[in-house]
Formats: structure tokens, sequence, C-alpha cells
């Protein structure tokens, strides 16, 4: 889509016509894959991926309490479980982001 000046002010798509962008929050959106780290430490870790099937719902929490990294970003599982840590090479604008959705700011 390509976005273009319309009235003062204001973007509109290029599609023309009354059509509307989607709504926020309709469809996922693919920012990255990282490998899990740190799943060498989680026990039972080969049992809990041995349920998994491509396409199934992870999730990231942040911990920014943890003791070795401060911009720590959990992944777990549907229920909860923990499977390891988004790579520290890579967390810090995630876990930045994350930090100020949940503050508002």
């Amino acid at each position: 889509m390509q976005l273009t000046k319309g009235m003062p002010g204001a973007l509109v798509g290029a599609w023309g016509g009354d059509a509307l962008p989607p709504a926020p929050f309709s469809q996922a959106i693919y920012l990255t894959h990282f490998p899990i780290a740190g799943a060498y430490y989680v026990e039972g870790w080969a049992d809990l991926v041995a349920d998994m099937q491509a396409g199934d719902t992870l999730n990231l929490l942040r911990e920014p309490e943890n003791e070795h990294d401060t911009h720590a970003i959990k992944v777990v599982d549907a229920a909860q479980k923990k499977l390891g840590y988004m790579p520290r090479r890579m967390n810090h604008i995630p876990a930045r982001l994350m930090d100020a959705w949940n503050t508002g700011g």
C-alpha cells in the first residue's frame, strides 16, 4: 500500500474510495524470528517442544527483574510454561517497546 496526502494533515491509502485500512490488532504482524536462548537450562524442555506443532502460539513476557539481563524477554508456550529467552543480542529494542507499552509511555 502506498500512502498519499489527502486532506491537510491526513494520510489516506492509495487504494482509493471509502476503503479503510485494517483495524488495529485485527491481524498478526510478523516482526522477526530468533532462536530460543537458554533452552538448555529449562527442565523438561524436550518434552515441552515435542508436543508443539508449527503455528502454535508462543508468548513473549518481559522479565526486567532477571539478574542476568535487565532486558530479558521470556518465551512461554500457551500454558505459560517457559521455553527460554529471546537472545540478549537482539532484545534491547523489543524490551524497551514492551516497557513503553506497559507504562503507557
